[in-house]
Parts: C-alpha cells; sequence; structure tokens
C-alpha cells in the first residue's frame, strides 16, 4: 500500500469514524453478494426505513401507517407509498424531517434549480457522497486516493475549499465551477491538471464537452488520464467521442442527484448503468406509481436507503428511464439502468395534448452528424431541430433522417426544421433537451 493511500485511509477513519467502516463493509458485502441476496437486502432495508419514516415524521405517519400491517419489503406493498413529488418536499419539508432521528452529522444538500424548482434536502453526512463513488473508482482502475479533478458545480468555494483541499493533502484535487466558467477558468483547469497530473476527471456531460473542445481548440497539453466520469446529462455520441479523443480516456457516465446523492454508474462494459442497490432501491413506474415492466420506459422514483435525517421514500426525480430485463456481462449482482431517456418535464406539445421527448430524444443522442441538439417548439406549434454538428462539413440535408424520426412522433402533425447553430447554452453545465416558445395559455414551460 502506498504512503498516499495509508494517509488518505487515516484521514477517513478520522472524518467519518465507525460510519464509514459499516458502510465500505456493507459496500464490500454487496460486492460479494448474489443478485438475489442483494435485492432481498435492499427491499428488508427499505421496509426498515419506511417503518422508521412512519414513526418519526408527520409527513410519513398518515401515509404508511395503514401498510404497517402488511409486507413493506413485498414490491406490491411497498409501491403503494405514495410518490414524494418535488413540491411536496419543497412545501412540507419540516414535516418530512424525522423526529429524534438519531442522526448526529448532517448537511443541507440544494438543487441547482435546473428544473425550475430549487429545493432542499437534510441528508445523513455519516457516509459522505464521495465514499458512495469508490466502488465505481474500482471498476474504473482508480484508487480514491489518488489526485482528482473536475469541472462541476462547487459545493464549497473559498476558505472551506482551502481547508478541505489542505485536509485531504497528499491527495491532490482541483476544482472549477462549471456554473461559470470562461475562457481563463478553463486555462487555469488545464495548467491545474498539468501541475496534479490527475487519474481521475469528473464533470457534468456538456462541460466535461467544453473543455475537450477547448483544449483542442488552444493546443493545450494534459496529461494522460486513467478514467472521466460524466453525470447530468448523457452524451452524444459525437460528444463521448470528442472526450475520448482529445483527454485520452475512457468516459464512463454516472447517475446523481443532489437529493439523493449517486445512484447509478456504468461498468467497464458501458452497457448502461448499475443501480447501486445497496443504498438506493430505483423503481420504474407508470403515472399511477406502479411498476412498468423491464424493459419499457417509465418515470424513475428514488429510495435513498442512506437518509434517515430526512426519509426520501419513493421520490419522483422527473427522469425517464429503462431498466434492462437482461444481466450485464461482468457479472456483478447490480441490476442495470439500460438507458436515461430525457425528462418528464422535457415534453412538445400538439394542439390535443402532450408527447413526452423521452420517446425518441434517444435516437438523437446517437446520430452520427449531431454533437448536441435541442428543440425548440415555436408560438405557432412547429419544431426547430438545433443541432451543433459533428463535423464541420455537415450540412441541413444531413439531418434529414433525424427530421424524420421527429415527424413521424407526431404523425406529421406538426412541422419540422433543422438549424445548424455554433452552440447550444447550458445553465450551470447542464442543458435542456426541449425549449418551449408557446404562449403560457398553452400551458408551456420554457
Amino acid at each position: 500500500m502506498s504512503l498516499r493511500r495509508s494517509v488518505f485511509d487515516a484521514k477517513v477513519r478520522m472524518a467519518g469514524g465507525a460510519a464509514y467502516r459499516s458502510f465500505l463493509r456493507r459496500s464490500r458485502a454487496a460486492d460479494e453478494s448474489s443478485r438475489e441476496e442483494l435485492l432481498h437486502r435492499q427491499r428488508a432495508d427499505a421496509a426498515d426505513l419506511a417503518r422508521f419514516a412512519a414513526a418519526r415524521s408527520p409527513w410519513y405517519r398518515e401515509r404508511i401507517g395503514p401498510l404497517l400491517s402488511e409486507d413493506l419489503a413485498d414490491p406490491a406493498v411497498f409501491e403503494r407509498i405514495p410518490v414524494l413529488e418535488k413540491e411536496d418536499l419543497r412545501d412540507h419539508y419540516d414535516e418530512i424531517l424525522a423526529r429524534d432521528s438519531g442522526v448526529r452529522r448532517t448537511m443541507v444538500a440544494r438543487t441547482g434549480g435546473s428544473t425550475g424548482l430549487p429545493l432542499k434536502v437534510l441528508k445523513d453526512f455519516s457516509v459522505r457522497p464521495a465514499t458512495l463513488t469508490w466502488r465505481l473508482m474500482d471498476w474504473w482502475d482508480v484508487d480514491p486516493a489518488d489526485n482528482s479533478a473536475s469541472v462541476e458545480r462547487l459545493p464549497w468555494k473559498g476558505i472551506r475549499q482551502a481547508a478541505n483541499t489542505a485536509f485531504w493533502w497528499p491527495t491532490r484535487k482541483v476544482n472549477v465551477d462549471a456554473g461559470a466558467m470562461d475562457e481563463a477558468d478553463l486555462r487555469y483547469f488545464a495548467d491545474a491538471i498539468r501541475r496534479i497530473r490527475p487519474r481521475m476527471l469528473w464533470g457534468y456531460a456538456h462541460s466535461l464537452h467544453e473543455f475537450a473542445l477547448a483544449v483542442e481548440r488552444n493546443g493545450w497539453q494534459v496529461p494522460p488520464l486513467r478514467s472521466i466520469s460524466s453525470t447530468a446529462a448523457p452524451l452524444t455520441q459525437a460528444q463521448a467521442a470528442d472526450v475520448e479523443r482529445i483527454l485520452g480516456a475512457p468516459i464512463y457516465e454516472t447517475y446523481r442527484a443532489a437529493e439523493v446523492s449517486l445512484i447509478a454508474g456504468q461498468c467497464e462494459h458501458r452497457r448502461g448503468m448499475h443501480i447501486q442497490a445497496d443504498h438506493k432501491l430505483l423503481e420504474v413506474v407508470d403515472e399511477s406509481g406502479r411498476a412498468v415492466p423491464d424493459g419499457e420506459p417509465g418515470e424513475i422514483v428514488v429510495t435513498d436507503l442512506l437518509n434517515r435525517a430526512q426519509p426520501m421514500l419513493r421520490y419522483r426525480l422527473g427522469d425517464v428511464g429503462v431498466i434492462d430485463p437482461e444481466p450485464c456481462p461482468c457479472g456483478r449482482p447490480f441490476p442495470v439502468l439500460l438507458s436515461l431517456l430525457g425528462r418528464s418535464n422535457d415534453v412538445i406539445r400538439t394542439k390535443e395534448g402532450l408527447v413526452s421527448i423521452y420517446s425518441f430524444a434517444s435516437a438523437f443522442s446517437k446520430h452520427p452528424a449531431i454533437r448536441q441538439y435541442q428543440i425548440h417548439q415555436m408560438e405557432d406549434f412547429s419544431l426547430v431541430l438545433k443541432v451543433v454538428p459533428s463535423g464541420p462539413h455537415v450540412t441541413v440535408d444531413d439531418l434529414s433522417g433525424a427530421l424524420a424520426d421527429l415527424s413521424d412522433e407526431f404523425n406529421g402533425s406538426l412541422p419540422v426544421a433543422a438549424e445548424i447553430v455554433e452552440v447550444i447554452p447550458h445553465v450551470r453545465g447542464k442543458q435542456k433537451s426541449v425549449v418551449s416558445h408557446l404562449p403560457e395559455h398553452e400551458g408551456a414551460s420554457s
């Protein structure tokens, strides 16, 4: 074991104590279990959390109380717990908190509001979010004690950031804030990467792509990385190819949310993302909150099995996904989220009603001519597909297949057109798939 790893482990014990050690033991046990054992333990933990929430949280008492006489480990019973909506979390924050939870260390996690609804959650900080990624780092051949770099929205700044950096020395970290980075910030980041030579680069998908393009555009030299992890949105095929070619390392997608931390991540096969089932229960459900069959799209609800400060049971994230009915070739016991297909509030309207973007968005992500895309619905209901092309010679004619797919989705009822653009703006490193220009009285969201 290296000196750096020995010092790192000592600081982990100092910072987390028994809670860290207990979590890491459970994490190793999950890795070594069978799929049946893992899912049985997951359901038992979810049932235990539900009973705890019913006893300690006024919000859950009336919603779970009628189910306490039944077997909450049974999925058919558990899914009768009402889905927790973002509006519930905003409007009933104090009622959802667990009274006398026994949690000694807490933190308030805040969302960036990219969905238009900034939120906060009180979380158990005994097991810090970074710890949840260590299993994935092992899959990616990276050690938690290795130097790392990130281009994300920074949780801490100023003195707190400096103190955190100093505490973890000799492991070195460098960050740039994805929410407000210009060319000077990107240059600083490239210089810092040359200085500390990280093995791991973390970041929001579109911010990683922006950084990679800046490296290529300016001829900056950066040392080779071992792995790159993206989150916040799926990368298109062309974007992923850019990042890997320019930065010289494989890119692995992860699925995270500020409210519940890490949910899923890719293994070396990069065929969907493994749900971290020992600390998250992910369900794919229909509009009524009932499970849909594996292989079919539905809305994602998540139960955070680690948070007893403010229990999050069947929390609707606003994302749409598909569970893979087949096991991953890697043989690990964790179920696979085959794909994330967009946000449930990214919708396109016809004059008759709503059609969700998720049923066809993934086709754009795989189209070879498209590096980035965004669909604009204009005031007359027509659609404009704005595209940053994958190469300098791509023309509007090369997008005819994507336009045909878009038109077919609405049975030709909506006029469609394409526009090639140089850049698609993002908010805090995140990008919307659909922008609506419909008048408010049509119920559009922008």
